[in-house]
């Protein structure tokens, strides 16, 4: 007796999937291969899982010394196959030969044009600053798309447009979702009420032959409906971590227009951003086949516990070697030490500014009130009652404090602007151009007023703004009419290139590392010659200090839910 492993397609699905037809004897067995990964089918009379290879070995390895496990020709066909395709796939960046002449490319930047050419449907995950979205303009001119969207955060619209006639040698139109009206005659403005757009993109889609689509991820989800009745050679999602959360609408709506699409290019240099789970919504993209179900890959390469609330708590990789050779085929990325070791590195300047007397006190009144909660409701042992929504807020209260008084309603002075309008005198007096990052868009606008208080010449990147403004205050910077810019994480800290800036100055940190290193990336970049300064500023004995310390045990993977969590933990241990 022996277990005979088969591929069929599904009915329903129409993706290929496992079968494997058991003895009666090894039901039990099955059931319990790869967690639970096969279920039985009564169409086919076995017991079927997504196609994922992983699988096979698994049931290989588990039933080794039980039965044999058989392959059926077919599916012996289609896994050479498979492994001469993932061969093809990861080989392709190896070739590092000019792609045509005078293409300006880095030897690894070629080698990611023909990786994202022969993958048709991947991730780019280069760290920030090595050129993603130069790579995937010449993609579009080496692969001859001539009608492709690029889903791209609000404030990186304007640069794509620059980059597409700069990288891509782009020739036919190019149109640009947008709320505000722009004098510019390199593209088409598609502006207006719903109405007005969706007569605009539908001509796009069904009439235009040729043409290039720029918009953000709410429009996006807002034209989602239409978009994804279009055919296009190429959809291009920056920034693509967005798209992680698996029951979002748009997710949902990005990955039915990524159907409609020849070659889907994703970008981020944060693939695996809070856990490694992260990724399987662009793999779900890249490979609807094998990731057909998020518990399924979590199955079949992760490794889980039971949380506090019952839940399932991603913990690890089964296999990271196994893990990582899965990854090989759908993503590739450079990180800047390996494929730029000439450039400088950064230099950090850690700042632990005491606060004035008067905040002090202020903060201390605060912090121990919510001490006093805490330890009443017994929450040093309950993670559940740390994760409360009111528990979040004090911390956000807490954090404000810290910055300004005014934040809270409380009159006060700062200690950081008193420490930032000496700091900003200096950065002056030595020529530097610099940016300022805040959590809080309240304490951006506060520093803004001190600069303009000081005469210095600025601007400011914060969410809500109009995207031809966000561009503007870029290209100001880059030309050198400002000498500075401030702004919240969320919005300055991804997608920009502010590589004229050459210092960086974080008044708080953002609870999630990524999201900190990907603001300080927008100064060290491809063509950065000097190095940068980064300079932190916080106070010590403070909530500062926790989510600092929050942020250095977990530097690759945290989630803010998470970090205010053992930021709350850390801040009773403080205080004992």
């Amino acid at each position: 007796m022996a277990i005979v492993m088969d591929v069929e397609e599904s009915r329903k699905t129409r993706k290929d999937r496992l079968v494997a037809r058991v003895p009666s004897s090894l039901k039990d067995y099955i059931k319990r291969v790869a967690n639970g990964a096969f279920t039985y089918s009564k169409a086919v009379g076995g017991w079927t899982a997504p196609f994922e290879p992983k699988l096979i070995g698994m049931v290989e390895e588990r039933f080794a010394d039980l039965e044999d496990v058989k392959f059926t020709p077919r599916l012996t066909a289609y896994l050479k196959k498979l492994k001469s395709t993932q061969e093809q796939i990861i080989g392709s960046p190896l070739k590092c030969d000019p792609l045509f002449p005078d293409d300006s490319l880095m030897e690894f930047q070629r080698g990611s044009v023909r990786f994202l050419s022969t993958a048709k449907k991947c991730v780019l995950t280069h760290d920030m600053g090595l050129g993603k979205t130069v790579i995937a303009c010449r993609a579009i001119q080496y692969n001859n798309i001539r009608k492709a969207i690029i889903i791209a955060p609000n404030s990186v619209k304007w640069a794509w447009v620059d980059h597409l006639y700069e990288w891509a040698d782009w020739q036919d139109p190019v149109y640009v979702v947008d709320t505000k009206k722009i004098d510019d005659n390199r593209f088409t403005l598609i502006t207006g009420n719903k109405q007005n757009r969706e007569a605009q993109i539908g001509d796009f889609v069904f009439n235009q032959g040729e043409g290039i689509l720029v918009m953000n991820y709410e429009q996006a989800r807002i034209h989602g409906d239409l978009l994804q009745r279009g055919l296009y050679d190429a959809l291009i999602i920056d920034e693509a971590h967005r798209i992680k959360g698996r029951q979002a609408q748009r997710t949902k709506i990005i990955t039915n227009i990524a159907k409609q699409a020849a070659y889907v290019w994703m970008l981020t240099g944060t693939l695996i951003r809070n856990n490694y789970d992260d990724p399987y919504t662009l793999l779900h993209i890249c490979d609807d086949t094998r990731f057909s179900g998020y518990w399924n890959f979590v199955k079949a390469h992760l490794s889980t516990s039971v949380n506090v609330f019952g839940g399932m708590d991603i913990i690890g990789m089964r296999n990271a070697e196994a893990y990582q050779r899965m990854l090989s085929v759908y993503t590739y990325g450079k990180k800047k030490k390996e494929v730029m070791p000439q450039l400088p590195p950064k230099i950090y300047h850690e700042i632990p500014l005491p606060m004035n007397k008067d905040q002090r006190e202020k903060y201390k009144e605060m912090e121990d009130t919510f001490l006093v909660e805490l330890q009443s409701l017994g929450a040093e042992d309950n993670p559940e009652l740390l994760a409360a929504d009111s528990v979040a807020t004090q911390l956000l209260r807490l954090r404000q404090l810290c910055l300004w008084p005014g934040m809270v309603d409380v009159a006060g002075s700062s200690a950081k602007l008193d420490y930032l309008e000496d700091l900003f005198k200096e950065l002056m007096e030595e020529g530097r151009t610099f940016l300022v990052f805040t959590w809080f868009r309240g304490f951006a606008e506060a520093v803004n007023n001190l600069l303009l208080e000081l005469d210095i010449p600025s601007g400011m990147i914060i969410g809500g703004q109009d995207s031809s403004e966000r561009h503007e205050t870029v290209t100001a910077l880059n030309d050198g009419r400002i000498r500075a810019i401030t702004g919240t994480i969320g919005s300055m800290g991804e997608g920009l290139n502010l590589q004229k800036a050459n210092t960086v100055v974080f008044t708080d940190q953002d609870w999630v590392p990524a999201n900190n290193s990907q603001a300080e990336d927008r100064v060290h970049r491809a063509n950065t010659v000097k190095s940068p300064q980064i300079i932190k500023i916080y106070h010590p004995f403070s909530v500062e200090e926790d989510v600092r310390a929050v942020c250095a045990r977990k530097e690759h993977r945290i989630s803010k839910s998470s970090a205010m969590v053992e930021t709350a933990r850390n801040m009773i241990y403080r205080n004992k």
